[in-house]
């Protein structure tokens, strides 16, 4: 009777977990709604693609804020997935050491903020879990419970560099793009390895500005040759250039920066409105530099009052140590600690004579993980002839744009109707390139490279 009852308990845990999993989306999302601020990136450089190199001795950051201001249990663990991002055929112990099931132990309440929270940080590797396989990888997050509630998810990567990748932007060959979009052509040369049947083995995506909602996959090699391959399409590589992104600039509650009509203080957190917004389509394009639509959290007076007092005072003071990292040692960007930043309710305002119709707007950018929801819907005021929405964001800099959403074409972003295209907008592109020769179970990530489309234009 005691083997049955194992047996049935067993199979009971297997379906539990196959369940759980299944909850988790293969992308970057986030399941709950007290759960904010949601930041991974190469430990040091907030702006960058979750990427780091094997061996090189760099680390990925995770960093996010749980509302509900209460210490929680939270859980994460690894898992390695196919250039589509699908689960590889590997089981855990082959491309990982350590136990794929760890408590995340950083984390501390906000401190002086009206708007508490608890921050959590998580750095990998670390001590506890390494990987041993280039690739991508889903990082998944859940509350230590019977459920294991999912929390939030991030693709990373972790690249082995074997060959280099030298990319141009060229006009686009498309019919009426030349004004609007920017197209890439890029060499893969592989002097030092020897690859099979590249037309089969190799397989190239294409990133604008780290989103994955609009990226171009599985693109093979053009040209063979014996030492490089082309990928020097028509129009495949080709990306609507949009404009420059809109910008908020709330690291500093006491003082409005351009775009902020209003702040007002409550008693548990802020409130910032932005003057009205218009289509962008018909306007000149300006060139200024921007975050490529991904946002900092900062708090610029927390800023001169660490000056004041100096940076010793702050290392020495355990509440700032959010890494563990002892006295004298680097904080995570040591001049925009994730403890002191308060929440604000952000009111947007997109004038408009009439309603779209058969579509929906949004306000969208990293901060949101580039994806639709109701949490950052705006609804259309008749009166007042404007769609509007408030939108709870921790104090610092975002960039952010206005798409529309129809009807009849759910799953994609059309930012022509209230941003409008412009070919010499600066965009950053990021090219990964996966390998799976013959016979192996998983892809492996051999080259990388990111660059800006100014910087690279007709070489």
């Amino acid at each position: 009777m005691k083997n049955y009852l194992l047996l049935f308990l067993l199979l009971s845990s297997c379906c539990a977990a196959a369940q759980t999993a299944a909850v988790f989306s293969n992308t970057n999302a986030v399941y709950q709604d007290n759960i904010r601020s949601v930041k991974c990136h190469i430990s040091e450089f907030p702006l960058s693609l979750p990427i780091v190199e094997m061996g090189k001795g760099g680390s990925i950051s995770l960093h996010f804020d749980d509302t509900d201001a209460e210490m929680k249990r939270y859980l994460y663990s690894l898992t390695l997935c196919n250039a589509n991002w699908q689960p590889s055929d590997l089981a855990d112990f082959e491309y990982l050491t350590g136990f794929n099931e760890n408590l995340i132990r950083d984390c501390q309440l906000s401190v002086s903020t009206l708007y508490k929270y608890t921050h959590y940080y998580l750095s990998l590797p670390n001590a506890d879990i390494k990987w041993t396989k280039s690739g991508n990888y889903l990082l998944k997050v859940y509350e230590e419970n019977n459920e294991k509630t999912p929390v939030l998810s991030r693709r990373i990567m972790v690249s082995e560099p074997k060959m280099q990748i030298l990319a141009t932007m060229v006009p686009p060959a498309g019919s009426g793009k030349t004004q609007t979009h920017q197209e890439i052509d890029f060499k893969l040369f592989h002097r030092s390895m020897t690859v099979s049947n590249p037309k089969i083995e190799i397989s190239a995506t294409v990133l604008q500005n780290h989103r994955w909602d609009n990226a171009i996959t599985g693109i093979r090699p053009f040209f063979i040759y014996q030492e490089s391959m082309d990928f020097d399409y028509q129009d495949l590589i080709s990306f609507p250039a949009s404009k420059e992104f809109r910008v908020l600039d709330m690291r500093n509650f006491r003082f409005k920066s351009e775009f902020v009509e209003s702040i007002l203080r409550y008693r548990d957190g802020y409130g910032v409105k932005l003057l009205p917004e218009k289509k962008r389509v018909n306007e000149v394009n300006f060139f200024y530099r921007d975050a490529n639509g991904g946002f900092l959290i900062e708090n610029s007076d927390d800023v001169n009052r660490i000056r004041d007092i100096g940076y010793s005072a702050k290392l020495q003071n355990d509440s700032w140590n959010i890494r563990g990292t002892g006295p004298g040692k680097t904080l995570y960007s040591l001049n925009t600690s994730n403890l002191t930043p308060d929440y604000a309710m952000v009111s947007f305002t997109y004038d408009r004579p009439t309603e779209f119709n058969d579509a929906d707007l949004y306000v969208l950018g990293e901060f949101n993980d580039w994806q639709p929801s109701e949490a950052n819907k705006l609804t259309y005021d008749a009166e007042q002839r404007a769609y509007k929405t408030n939108i709870l964001l921790k104090q610092g800099y975002y960039n952010y744009t206005y798409a529309v959403v129809h009807k009849e074409y759910p799953n994609a972003l059309d930012t022509e109707e209230t941003e409008g295209n412009y070919y010499e907008t600066d965009n950053e592109y990021s090219i990964l390139i996966y390998y799976r020769p013959f016979g192996e179970r998983y892809d492996r990530l051999i080259a990388v490279s990111s660059f800006s489309s100014t910087a690279t234009r007709g070489k």
